[in-house]
């Protein structure tokens, strides 16, 4: 049973408790916009729920150049477009945001941080009946600023929040594990891809053509195969294990084959290294390449090879298009870009090295999601006593109360 306080609490719209704001993404195509000193917060980081980093930084000129925005520490940020929509986190740092990004900065007057941070967290289940857009879920600005809360006053505001903040403590100490995992996974993938294995002798590195490490594999798929997307941060991976809305039309035939072993890569996105590693027979898309692997390059390590940010400011310069939102990568374009590799015994030490570190991270993951499932039971116990409810349902129980 929940807070018996909250029953005759006000009910407020969030706009009215918080100033609400988005941020703005500088051009791609100018290089000198970004690796510079400032933090930028992209949608897919809000994933984290607390962001003491951020993986890329813009530079003065990038952000003079474009809309995006400051958002102070402290405030609460919440995704807005794509696979993370509703998403909510904590801004550990000073941080500049993107257009998919909410920046919702609280009146502290009305309402605790801590408090509107778990509200919202519960809240945001109902903001999908509102949902924008038929592909990937959407929501905006106005859905945020029109969502309905309860608001206590301050002292139980701060006793709700408290027991909620307990099991963030936990939260916050195994995502600082998996950032720290993160981080030396980063270091890790710089040093073993530019210097190969340390304590051994020298790795002599040499310099190939894609073409001559990968085969364009154009297959047509085969039934009963599963169907997999690939994602920025997994991977290829099982579409029935993403949250993924849209289902495909096509037949097996018309998708394309991707074999065990294979890279995969999505050609509109594989300039912000969105490609993965194939651990079954499966099915792509058509708007995919498939690479086959040939004599000379192990999978594993290719997989790698392809997030070297290096790699990656080749395979943007390589990108056909007149916008960063237009550029398509095919094979054709892929196939001319050099990179140096080591031997094989080499590259295969150093996937696993890497892998190693990886599946550390995902043990760590698993916890947290763990931990988060926790979180919610306890946070709907807590805002909903007796069953109020949040959103459009709250307006109305309170209205009938007002009229009784």
């Amino acid at each position: 049973m929940g807070d018996s306080s909250l029953l005759n609490a006000p009910v407020c719209r969030l706009d009215e408790v918080a100033t609400l704001y988005s941020g703005g993404t500088p051009s791609r195509g100018r290089l000198d916009y970004f690796g510079g000193s400032i933090p930028w917060v992209k949608s897919g980081e809000v994933n984290r729920h607390v962001i003491t980093y951020t993986e890329e930084f813009l530079t003065e000129e990038g952000l003079k150049a474009s809309s995006a925005k400051w958002a102070p520490k402290g405030a609460i940020l919440a995704a807005m477009y794509g696979a993370t929509a509703g998403k909510i986190a904590r801004l550990a740092i000073d941080a500049t945001i993107n257009q998919a990004i909410l920046a919702i900065i609280p009146n502290t007057e009305i309402v605790e941080s801590s408090y509107l941070f778990h509200s919202l967290q519960r809240a945001v289940q109902g903001m999908f009946g509102k949902l924008q857009g038929s592909g990937q879920p959407n929501l905006n600005g106005s859905i945020f600023a029109e969502t309905r809360l309860v608001i206590p006053s301050k002292v139980v505001q701060r006793r709700i929040a408290s027991t909620l903040d307990s099991i963030d403590d936990v939260i916050s100490a195994i995502s600082s594990i998996i950032e720290q995992l993160r981080r030396v996974r980063k270091s890790l993938l710089a040093d073993l891809l530019n210097r190969g294995l340390p304590g051994r002798p020298k790795t002599k590195f040499h310099t190939v053509r894609m073409s001559e490490i990968f085969a364009d594999r154009k297959e047509p798929g085969l039934p009963g195969l599963p169907l997999v997307s690939v994602t920025m941060n997994d991977g290829l991976v099982r579409r029935d294990s993403v949250d993924r809305r849209v289902e495909s039309a096509l037949t097996a035939e018309r998708h394309l084959l991707a074999r065990k072993g294979d890279v995969a890569y999505n050609t509109m996105r594989m300039w912000q290294g969105v490609s993965g590693i194939a651990v079954e027979d499966c099915l792509v898309s058509p708007a995919y390449v498939v690479c086959r692997p040939l004599d000379g390059i192990v999978p594993e390590y290719a997989a790698y090879l392809l997030k070297h940010p290096s790699v990656i400011r080749k395979l943007h310069q390589r990108s056909q298009g007149v916008a960063d939102d237009r550029l398509r990568l095919y094979f054709e374009h892929f196939a001319p870009i050099k990179v140096a590799i080591p031997p094989v015994d080499v590259q295969r030490r150093i996937a696993a090295c890497l892998a190693q570190i990886d599946e550390e991270a995902r043990t760590a993951e698993r916890s947290l999601e763990a931990t988060l499932r926790v979180q919610e039971i306890v946070r709907d116990k807590l805002l909903s006593p007796r069953g109020i409810p949040t959103g459009r349902m709250a307006i109305s129980r309170a209205k009938q109360r007002k009229d009784s």
